[in-house]
């Protein structure tokens, strides 16, 4: 097996490359007569060779904010996205104010960017990662330059062009191990946000199942920046990859990317199309590589640092260590090494170590620490309780550690119960036995609602409706506003559907957004008025502005296009809201028969759903996870030392810092 070294002239990825394929020689590379995967004779006749076909993907204003790999990227809907048609203060990336700033500085490493070109200190790197992430980006350009094998007529240089219709035009290696690959050389070096991997018009048995991806400047000296796997369907996939090591950007000028696992383990691998996107702008890159040089300097430095410190040569430790103002460890790291090394002094080992911890220097290890739900028994007997239910929701005033508890089903009729627990004092107190009595919603289960901290009120919306009752119950989705300052019901509305809103829907979620008034509605099933109607129609993603009192659909539940990303509708999920940094974090669905333990993470400014690939039911042995709870955490950042992690020195940054800065806690419903 020998690697083939490809043509000179680089072309971007989906140009027609059918002459680079006779250019390339195969240096003793033996041509097997056929893959062992190829397409059946069916596939064969059903293809339709022609033109490449472009696949729509998402524009460079609408960057995906992910730093760390296996997030697979679902680009904006076409849609509303003229100013009129976005909240009020809502920040768009793309615009005049924001390409100035953030086209430069939001690409910057941290240790470049605090200070100026000039050398003095600036703020370009104060801004949070939810504006740095938001960043315009390219298709770059590469030329395939080595692999390790090929088979028949399926040349490694196919994946240049986007052709999801013929069966010929892929990569196809002539072996099923894991010696197979096939390196990219990019035109200069860049920064590589993404790689979108093209796929057959329909399912293959030699998609990729597992894979991996190496990026770095030279072939010999790779990082491995994904680690992944693709579905076995017709979609495209754009995934994120990693972009930084111990906390510097990480410049790219070599993509290798090796196969690991078909989708049926007999056959050998195929890449059908790899388009990689990033930026290679000068300005940028020149600091990104300086940076990153730097970094593995000090790395080689501190190699020595740490020889030097073993042999016992403190001469020389000493000396390096002077002369190029590097420090092998954080001071509080060295303080420990001599108290506890070299003079054996235990007490004063303790109350480093005792420090170290208040400075954050074992954040890293803490984080990685699973959490243990601890359940404690709260003693109601002296209080009058809610009778037990299901279908029934709750929220939470943080601010005033009050929860609210609303309807829900007590396996006979629903209920129109509100109460309120005090959580200080674990007293529950019956707001009202009966709402609809009140002006407010009628008893209900499987709805949806939230609570709005800055107001102070409560939003309910959607029901279950039995099929029995629905040829002659009204099945207007209705939304219902509670006072909790002033105890009063208002009804927002009396049918959402009319002011192009969700049509009544149960199980679906809601959730507030504090800084722009907006509440978000996702999911859920659509209660169909025919009782004779067996199709399942599922909720999209809507947002329903207070102050204009106007809903905008999102997101759909179903193809809008040919070969679009889409994130299918889902019901039983959970969904929270971290206002600062406009995401909404929605966790766990059931669809149809099927369980998915997905996360997804939907980034507002760009209207871009990034999901997690890993199946979170997979840490669990319990197979049949149930609708779980979630809180996140408002007070902290990734744990109760993040604060004093970002104040530490660069060198001391472990590469643990993800892009969601608070806890999502999980739990199963008790």
């Amino acid at each position: 097996m020998t690697a083939n070294n490809a043509p000179s002239n680089i072309r971007p990825a989906g140009m027609d490359s059918a002459s680079s394929h006779s250019a390339n020689s195969n240096n003793g590379v033996g041509n097997s007569p056929g893959c062992v995967g190829a397409c059946s004779a069916e596939e064969s006749s059903a293809a339709q060779p022609g033109a490449a076909t472009q696949r729509r993907c998402y524009k460079s204003s609408s960057a995906p904010f992910m730093t760390n790999p296996n997030y697979r990227i679902i680009p904006p809907s076409p849609g509303p996205d003229s100013a009129s048609d976005r909240p009020s203060g809502f920040s768009q990336p793309g615009t005049a104010t924001a390409a100035a700033s953030a086209r430069t500085s939001a690409w910057l490493p941290p240790t470049v960017a605090e200070t100026g070109v000039d050398g003095s200190m600036g703020d370009a790197m104060q801004i949070d990662d939810a504006q740095e992430l938001r960043t315009e980006y390219d298709v770059l350009p590469y030329e395939v330059h080595t692999w390790s094998s090929h088979s028949a007529n399926f040349m490694p240089h196919n994946i240049l062009s986007d052709r999801p219709h013929d069966q010929a035009s892929r990569w196809a290696t002539n072996a099923n191990n894991h010696r197979q690959f096939i390196t990219l050389r990019l035109e200069r070096p860049a920064l590589v946000r993404s790689i979108t991997f093209g796929k057959f018009y329909k399912t293959h048995v030699c998609n990729l199942k597992e894979f991996k991806v190496y990026g770095g400047m030279t072939q010999e000296n790779m990082v491995e920046i994904l680690y992944s796997g693709l579905r076995n369907d017709s979609e495209a996939e754009t995934i994120s990859l990693k972009q930084r090591v111990h906390g510097h950007y990480l410049p790219c000028q070599y993509i290798k990317i090796q196969p690991l696992l078909a989708h049926d383990q007999k056959f050998n691998f195929s890449i059908w199309y790899v388009e990689l996107r990033g930026t290679m702008e000068p300005q940028i890159m020149q600091r990104i590589t300086a940076d990153f040089n730097r970094l593995r300097e000090q790395e080689v430095i501190r190699s020595c640092l740490k020889f030097f410190r073993d042999r016992s040569l403190d001469g020389a430790f000493n000396t390096l260590q002077q002369q190029t103002s590097v420090s092998l460890e954080a001071p509080v790291l060295a303080n420990i090494y001599s108290a506890l090394v070299e003079q054996a002094d235990y007490c004063q080992t303790e109350q480093l170590l005792l420090q170290a911890e208040r400075d954050g220097v074992f954040a890293s290890c803490m984080s990685s620490i699973p959490y243990a739900s601890v359940w404690r028994q709260v003693d109601q007997s002296a209080y009058h309780i809610p009778t037990a239910r299901g279908g029934h929701q709750m929220c939470v005033d943080e601010e005033s550690r009050v929860a609210y508890l609303f309807g829900g089903w007590d396996g006979a009729n629903n209920l129109g119960d509100l109460w309120m627990l005090c959580m200080d004092t674990g007293k529950w107190t019956c707001l009202s036995a009966n709402t609809r009595n009140e002006g407010g919603p009628g008893p209900r289960s499987c709805h949806a609602m939230c609570f709005d901290s800055v107001h102070k009120c409560i939003y309910i919306m959607g029901k279950y409706v039995d099929h029995e009752y629905r040829g002659n119950t009204g099945l207007e989705n209705d939304l219902f506003c509670y006072d909790t300052l002033n105890n009063e019901w208002l009804v927002l509305s009396e049918n959402t559907e009319v002011l192009d809103g969700p049509m009544l829907v149960f199980n679906s979620q809601m959730v507030f957004d504090p800084i722009h008034l907006c509440i978000y509605v996702y999911g859920g099933k659509v209660v169909q008025p025919d009782i004779n109607d067996s199709r399942i129609v599922y909720s999209g993603l809507y947002r329903f502005e207070l102050r204009r009192h106007r809903w905008t659909k999102l997101k759909h539940d179903s193809h809008l296009l040919e070969q679009e990303h889409h994130v299918r509708g889902r019901y039983f999920h959970s969904m929270i809201i971290d206002p600062r940094l406009q995401r909404i974090y929605i966790l766990s669905t059931k669809r149809d028969v099927s369980v998915p333990g997905d996360l997804l993470i939907y980034d507002i400014a760009t209207n871009t759903f990034f999901e997690k690939m890993a199946d979170l039911t997979a840490c669990s042995s319990d197979k049949q996870p149930l609708t779980q709870q979630r809180y996140l955490s408002e007070k902290q950042r990734l744990n109760p030392m993040y604060p004093a992690l970002l104040k530490m020195p660069p060198f001391s940054l472990p590469d643990v810092v993800d892009p969601h800065p608070h806890h999502v806690h999980l739990m199963q419903d008790g």
